[in-house]
Order: structure tokens, then C-alpha cells, then sequence
């Protein structure tokens, strides 16, 4: 099992070493014809988030065996975590909250 969780990671860092790759590639060709902005507090923010569903994950890959329901309730707890985490740290803006409210009780008024 550990072997196969140190595959995992591996392979999840090898992912995101080339997405990071890719981006930086992409901002760096495409600057001849679009300025691009990045707001780095947001993508602090949103890699601080990423903290608690990643711990939410790696607990859960080491404290049961895998199985389809415990796929479902790792994947539903991290999605939780992190969406907590989110709002906590102010990774959405006033914009935002208001659009995602507006879409919840639409939701909940056509249920």
C-alpha cells in the first residue's frame, strides 16, 4: 500500500511540476498578443486551501483501506475542507459569493 501511495504522489507531483510548466510556457509565449495579470494573492489563496484537502486526502489514503465508498466520503470531505477553507481565507470575492448565493437559492427554490 505505501508503495502505491508513494506512486501516487509522485505522479501528482510530476502532474503539477508540468501544469506549472505549461502555464509558465503559455504567459511567457503569449505575452506578444494578450497581457495576461495574475493575481498572486488569489493563487496564494487558493494553494493555502489546497492545504487542508490535501491532509483530508492523504489521512484518508492511510487510514482505511480503499474502496469505492471510501473514495466517495475522502472525496466528499476534501471538497468540504477546501471549500471551508476557501471562504475562511477569502479566496472568493463579494462578486463571487453573491453570484454562488444566487445560484444556491435558485437551486433550492426549484427543488
Amino acid at each position: 500500500m505505501r508503495t502505491s501511495l508513494t506512486l501516487i504522489c509522485l505522479a501528482a507531483m510530476t502532474t503539477l511540476v508540468s501544469y506549472i510548466l505549461l502555464f509558465a510556457m503559455t504567459m511567457i509565449r503569449s505575452r506578444v498578443v494578450l497581457t495576461w495579470r495574475v493575481p498572486m494573492k488569489a493563487v496564494v489563496r487558493v494553494a493555502v486551501a489546497c492545504l487542508p484537502l490535501s491532509v483530508v486526502l492523504v489521512v484518508a489514503q492511510w487510514a482505511a483501506e480503499p474502496s469505492w465508498p471510501m473514495a466517495i466520503a475522502a472525496f466528499l470531505l476534501a471538497f468540504l475542507a477546501y471549500s471551508v477553507a476557501i471562504l475562511t481565507i477569502g479566496g472568493i470575492d463579494a462578486e463571487e459569493r453573491a453570484w454562488l448565493a444566487a445560484r444556491v437559492r435558485g437551486a433550492l427554490q426549484r427543488s
